[in-house]
């Protein structure tokens, strides 16, 4: 009797640390220390229950949801599929929504277009979305397109949005505009150019390339609003496509390298990262014929990058 008299208190007493330690994982969160909150988390989860014995023992849920959401926000995409395998089927439906809405971000960030497809469609029909989560999902839809390079089905998917979502606000006009442009669908991106805002550079972008505007006066517009705004990079983007345009490599590479170093940019933005080589290769080519230097004589072209004094060129 004493032994389980023991043993409720030490359970308890469990329940109640445990209890403060997620409380504390939630104010490290809010603090803005993700990483701090999520090696708390790791420390002090329960084990996961056994489903049929426990279904929700010591709010191991209320763990789980706080650890997915620290994951996302520290980009440790495989460790959220790795967990979604664990979930019981039996799980609280609330706890499905969200995990399944975890594991499409992560898909989507790992390139993976069909199989996010495929978990957003049991994400829409097998739950009652509200409609700022059936909004979100469908637009994830159409990031999947995108990310397959088919700018087509992406349409497609775009004009049903908006006949289901209207009025379309202007950011996600933009973002159509933007995908559309990346996959050089300019008539169809024409679709929202009436709907952007007169500020938002998608619509200088869209106009650049869909001729209304010329690439020298879109460069020119741009680097001025970078005056404003230096870690612009979608004003970056536009120098840097004008330049393309212009066949202005040297411009190209300065627009570039100031995009991809830019606050507000994607990290490793794999299309910009290969244009950036690829100019880099024509000017060294240039460079490198202006001084008669021979393809494969390593020691004179470092010799040639130390010696001068055009920075770019060096590079």
């Amino acid at each position: 009797m004493r032994a389980l008299a023991f043993l409720c208190f030490l359970f308890g007493s469990f329940s109640v640390f445990a209890a403060d330690s997620l409380q504390t994982a939630l104010q490290l969160h809010q603090a803005g220390s993700p990483r701090l909150a999520l090696a708390r988390v790791v420390r002090d989860q329960p084990p996961q229950p056994d489903p049929a014995a426990q279904p929700d023992a010591a709010g191991w849920y209320d763990w789980e949801s706080l650890r997915l959401t620290l994951l996302s926000e520290t980009q440790q995409t495989t460790e959220i599929l790795a967990r979604a395998k664990r979930y019981p089927n039996n799980a609280p439906r609330d706890f499905q929504q969200k995990a399944l809405g975890h594991q499409v971000w992560a898909l989507l960030e790992l390139k993976q277009s069909v199989a996010a497809r495929l978990a957003l469609a049991r994400l829409l029909w097998q739950f009652e979305l509200n409609p700022a989560d059936h909004a979100w999902a469908r637009r994830l839809v159409i990031r999947s397109y995108l990310l397959e390079h088919k700018p087509a089905e992406a349409y497609r998917a775009m004009l049903r949005y908006q006949q289901d979502f209207q009025p379309l606000p202007q950011e996600v006009s933009a973002e159509f505009v933007q995908g559309l442009l990346a996959e050089a669908a300019v008539t169809e991106a024409t679709t929202w150019l009436a709907e952007l805002d007169a500020a938002d550079p998608a619509l200088l972008a869209l106009r650049m390339q869909a001729g209304l505007v010329g690439p020298e006066a879109a460069s020119d517009l741009a680097r001025a609003a970078l005056q404003k705004q230096p870690n612009g990079a979608s004003y970056s983007a536009i120098v840097a496509q004008a330049a393309e345009m212009l066949k202005d490599d040297r411009r190209q590479i300065e627009a570039l390298e100031q995009g991809l170093n830019s606050a507000d940019i994607a990290a490793g933005d794999a299309g910009q990262i290969q244009k950036l080589w690829q100019a880099y290769q024509r000017e060294a080519e240039r460079l490198g014929n202006l001084a008669q230097a021979l393809r494969g004589d390593d020691m004179a072209w470092l010799a040639l990058a130390a010696s001068t004094e055009d920075r770019l060129g060096a590079r």
